[in-house]
């Protein structure tokens, strides 16, 4: 039994990175048409569903299916790392638990509870209240797994440092700098919507990013073996592998580790006329096992 899993990086990645180069240019769009005096019946509308800076718009539901993308993959990471290296498979799961709410969050608005906060830190750079209960949680986490990155592989650490660096620069970075600026001159205006621009595409960056190292991770993974099944063994593991015949002539069924070995029968002899000695043909066919696959 063989498993071909196809977790080519470059098409998802091409793909992801096309929707969210079209969602940014549609946003630029609409602000140039609101900027050049056009019709307000149709630029508003536009500028609603595809505005960065707004929620439950289409570049909201972008960010949330790209979070959700990043929860499922980092369950599989877990999932094999069960098999591989069982002490850092609860890592794996918190980070896709914890990318699970992220999307829920970029759905519903759940950091919108952190508003309130907003009224009584209306100046300075924490204009936006929730960056102060994420930004400690972010560099708890940070903390917690700094062992957990230095036994990823180089290469899978590396692009999960790059990944992480450049979302949470825009997601916090550039959010900091943005409720700065919209406490100073206000967000109606052109230096505002550069900096939110920058900031959404960031992310949209930093999760691509990310999605792409896990891919990349999970395809290593399994291409060494590293393939979880229902038993919880490896595909490895579990996949029969035929070996040689023995001494005795005598050859175990492949697929059927429990059964006992089938000894070859030999054929009808044939005699050489030059020596008289005998030889004979042996019948290399072997019964197909009656024990199932082990599940």
């Amino acid at each position: 039994m063989s498993t071909n899993l196809d977790l080519s990086t470059r098409p998802v990645s091409r793909y992801l990175g096309l929707i969210a180069g079209a969602l940014v240019i549609a946003h630029v769009a609409a602000l140039f048409l609101q900027a050049a005096g056009v019709d307000g019946r149709y630029t508003d509308s536009l500028f609603r569903r595809f505005d960065l800076d707004q929620e439950y718009n289409v570049p909201a539901f972008f960010n949330s299916v790209l979070l959700l993308i990043c929860g499922l993959l980092l369950a599989v990471a877990g999932q094999i790392a069960a098999a591989e290296q069982p002490e850092w498979t609860k890592h794996w799961r918190w980070l896709a638990l914890i990318f699970g709410y992220l999307a829920i969050d970029e759905a519903t608005e759940l950091h919108g509870f952190f508003s309130e906060l907003n009224r009584l830190i209306d100046t300075g750079i924490f204009r936006f209240a929730w960056v102060l209960v994420y930004g400690p949680l972010v560099a708890v986490l940070g903390l917690v797994y700094l062992r957990f990155l230095f036994r990823l592989p180089r290469r899978t650490a590396i692009g999960f440092v790059v990944a992480a660096t450049v979302y949470v620069g825009g997601a916090l970075g550039m959010e900091i700098v943005g409720g700065a600026w919209s406490v100073k001159v206000g967000e109606d205006n052109t230096v505002y919507h550069v900096i939110v621009t920058i900031e959404e595409s960031l992310e949209l960056a930093g999760l691509i990013l990310f999605i792409n190292t896990l891919l990349a991770h999970t395809q290593l993974r399994v291409s060494r073996g590293w393939m979880p099944t229902t038993t919880g063994r490896t595909l490895a593991e579990s996949e029969a592998i035929l070996p040689p015949g023995d001494a005795g002539g005598r050859l175990n069924v492949a697929g059927s580790p429990r059964s006992a070995p089938v000894p070859l029968e030999p054929a009808a002899g044939a005699h050489n006329g030059m020596n008289g000695a005998a030889t004979h043909e042996v019948n290399t066919a072997v019964a197909p096992s009656r024990q199932p696959f082990p599940r």
